[in-house]
């Protein structure tokens, strides 16, 4: 059995960007309760051998396009993968960063001295199609950049 992974891939120029280039946005509901950030996994494609040193994740505050925190973690290329073409879950944690309902946010990664070119990258997993759950989904390809990255949230009630 074969399936496909659908994903952005990360340019070199994409990541030495300031502004982050690609993110999910997120946000906490009008009608919820202020949450703390906690962590977040993102689901990372590995596609060749990508060059990098350290690998964190952001967060930023949409509205104003400024940087709120980077993970108190970061991986080495060894300590995410070792084999060319990888697909890896990969969790980050946060110092309790404080949501405020109805503030768009957004999530994204930064390797540190990249190197991504259409041979060798890191891309964002779509969550498309999603493997998990394949009933009443349609699977033709021209869907698969319509839908969010695959990212999961942990947080807590403030």
């Amino acid at each position: 059995m074969t399936w496909k992974m659908m994903g952005q891939p990360f340019s070199t120029s994409d990541i030495s960007s300031t502004i982050p280039v690609w993110t999910q946005k997120f946000k906490v509901k009008s009608t919820e309760t202020p949450k703390i950030l906690l962590g977040v996994n993102l689901g990372l494609i590995f596609y060749g051998n990508p060059v990098f040193t350290l690998l964190r994740a952001e967060i930023w505050n949409e509205q104003v396009s400024k940087l709120i925190d980077v993970s108190s973690n970061s991986y080495s290329k060894a300590n995410v993968f070792s084999n060319t073409h990888a697909f890896k879950h990969v969790g980050f944690t946060f110092d309790k960063i404080h949501l405020k309902p109805n503030v768009n946010y957004n999530v994204t990664i930064r390797p540190t001295v990249y190197t991504g070119n259409s041979s060798s990258h890191i891309a964002w997993r779509h969550g498309f199609p999603d493997p998990q759950y394949t009933t009443n989904i349609t699977t033709d390809i021209i869907w698969s950049m319509n839908v969010p990255y695959d990212v999961t949230f942990i947080v807590g009630d403030l």
